[in-house]
């Protein structure tokens, strides 16, 4: 069983992969360290066997998958996802990812994106 540091460095490696990112690194393991082990191991289960692959389509209200083509999961991935659910649409921002590269707001394409879908829910023009 690996401690709750060296758990929280591995996590930080794939949270934050730019040179600069460092001190949010050390500063991610710090934290992480902190955390009841117990606690931790409980929520890794549950989120693992936790799932709404099966009821996607049963989501009808008007949904934007927003991803990135940096992102942990692959695009093709969440437009499949998208795809099942009735109504939502995705968009990817490019050369983006969570946790961002930089502390700066997120991209003007993401705004972009997100306006054109809500403006268009609106004025009614919305379709798939």
């Amino acid at each position: 069983m690996l401690g709750m540091r060296h758990v929280g460095k591995r996590i930080a490696q794939q949270l934050f992969v730019e040179p600069n990112q460092e001190d949010l690194r050390r500063t991610f393991v710090r934290r992480w360290a902190r955390n009841d082990k117990q606690a931790s191991l409980w929520s890794m289960d549950a989120m693992m066997r936790w799932s709404l692959a099966d009821r996607l389509g049963c989501i009808d209200v008007p949904t934007l998958l927003v991803s990135s083509d940096e992102d942990y999961t692959q695009v093709p991935l969440k437009e499949h996802i998208a795809a099942r659910m009735p109504s939502s649409p995705s968009t990817t921002t490019p050369a983006t990812r969570f946790p961002p590269k930089s502390r700066r707001s997120p991209t003007k394409s993401l705004t972009r994106s997100s306006h054109g879908w809500v403006s268009e829910r609106r004025s009614g023009r919305a379709h798939r």
